[in-house]
């Protein structure tokens, strides 16, 4: 539901991006009326996840552990990482 709730808000930004695109009056608008927008959609999230009918976590289980983000060490980053240890220093 919080995917929905953010989607107001969302497809009023769309709008306006094409309605400014073509400069149309209707931009003035929406522009308007877009802060509007976002305070009732975060509100709605709020009394959402107040009535305990938000994300769970049952939706996304993980059956192992996370793996750890690894990085490849080629000469150039390792020429870089050296050059910034001689700064230090």
């Amino acid at each position: 539901m919080v995917i929905e709730l953010g989607a107001m808000y969302s497809v009023l930004g769309a709008l306006f991006i094409a309605a400014f695109a073509t400069h149309s009056d209707l931009s003035n608008l929406i522009f308007l009326s877009i802060s509007h927008i976002q305070g009732i959609a975060q509100l709605l999230i709020i009394i959402r996840v107040a009535d305990s009918r938000a994300f769970d976590g049952t939706a996304c289980i993980n059956d192992g552990p996370i793996a750890s983000l690894k990085f490849r060490v080629t000469a150039s980053t390792a020429n870089s990482i050296q050059e910034i240890h001689d700064l230090e220093d």
